[in-house]
């Protein structure tokens, strides 16, 4: 989904290039153009004695379609070379071509995504009709979100839906947490990363880290509540940074969901860390500053102003907003409490 809408530098993000850039020996990124920021999302192809793995798929839309054919063609290879399809997680923008690549894969291709993520994985983008958001629209009824905003953004979130092409749920495989799989004659371990989304996987193998979008190189990966989401989003998040750290991986090359791959990880990671931890700040600053008990909304509104003016924008601010309240509620720094159908927040003991 769009990554992160909030951050202007992703909305000047240059037009991908199709030709496949090698990173790695046997590893090539290709950049697939996306309709909304920022604008292009990589996928990994990996060369091994065992056959070809493609790290994502891309939003399956033509352009990026074309694009992915255009770079495979330019390394002699076609969707039916590849042999192993990795789904890092499950938002549209890296898995929505899955149904292409396993048509073009056949009975001898694979696919593998999250194991306990499959379920919900398979769930959110079969839904086609308004009711199936009901959950979705509660939760922005609860942050004070109007009804003629909740009927946009359920449109909205139908267009999307439409885009999404899975395969047979059968043909999907289960990865999990520290399992050490072999994918293009290198051994890769498995690191299950909660926080931009519940099902998200990074893959690290020697000095090389495929980090998905939990850890982008020029923006902050957006992280919202959800229905579907972890209770707590932005924790977990925090969470898995400090997972990565632990890891003392020494200067790996982080290949990651968007933007140019880069070295100096633990600096990567303090300024991600720093950034949700600012941003927390001023949200608390807000809640206390508010005389009364305040909405996720107007609180949404005082943090990020007037600057994002379209819809899915304040869909992804408000998101946001909520993983923070939630993660700060959780934390027991402030009170929640829910009156004629809103949930409103304040600080312990205020009045």
């Amino acid at each position: 989904m769009p990554q992160n809408g909030l951050d202007p530098i992703a909305r000047n993000a240059p037009t991908p290039a199709t030709a496949p850039e090698q990173v790695a020996d046997g590893i090539w990124r290709i950049a697939l153009p996306l309709p909304f920021p920022p604008r292009a999302v990589n996928v990994y192809l990996l060369a091994g004695p065992d056959g070809w793995t493609l790290i994502d798929c891309g939003s399956g839309l033509p352009d990026a379609m074309a694009a992915l054919h255009t770079g495979l063609a330019a390394l002699g290879l076609g969707l039916s070379n590849i042999t192993n399809l990795v789904l890092t997680h499950g938002h549209p923008d890296h898995v929505a071509a899955a149904k292409d690549l396993a048509q073009a894969m056949g009975d001898t291709g694979h696919i593998w995504h999250y194991g306990p993520g499959i379920d919900a994985l398979f769930d959110r983008w079969s839904v086609r009709n308004p009711e199936d958001f009901r959950s979705w629209a509660e939760l922005q009824s609860l942050a004070g979100v109007g009804e003629s905003e909740i009927a946009a953004g359920v449109t909205s979130l139908l267009r999307m839906t439409q885009m999404v092409r899975l395969p047979p749920r059968a043909l999907v495989a289960p990865l999990f947490d520290g399992q050490s799989i072999t994918l293009s004659g290198r051994d890769w371990e498995v690191l299950w990363t909660p926080g931009h989304a519940s099902d998200h996987i990074c893959l690290v193998a020697g000095d090389i880290l495929l980090a998905g979008d939990h850890l982008l190189p020029d923006i902050s990966p957006n992280v919202s509540l959800y229905p579907e989401q972890r209770a707590n989003p932005m924790g977990d998040y925090l969470a898995s940074l400090d997972r990565i750290t632990a890891l003392n991986l020494a200067d790996p090359l982080v290949l990651p969901g968007h933007g140019a791959p880069y070295h100096a990880l633990a600096d990567r990671i303090d300024a991600l860390r720093t950034g949700v931890l600012r941003r927390a700040d001023r949200i608390l600053e807000t809640v206390a500053s508010t005389p009364e008990p305040a909405t996720a909304l107007a609180v949404m509104e005082q943090v990020f102003g007037g600057r994002f003016l379209s819809p899915d924008n304040r869909r992804l601010a408000l998101g946001e907003t909520l993983a923070h309240l939630e993660r700060l509620h959780f934390v027991g720094t402030i009170d929640r409490e829910v009156v004629d159908g809103i949930a409103r927040y304040r600080l312990p003991g205020a009045e």
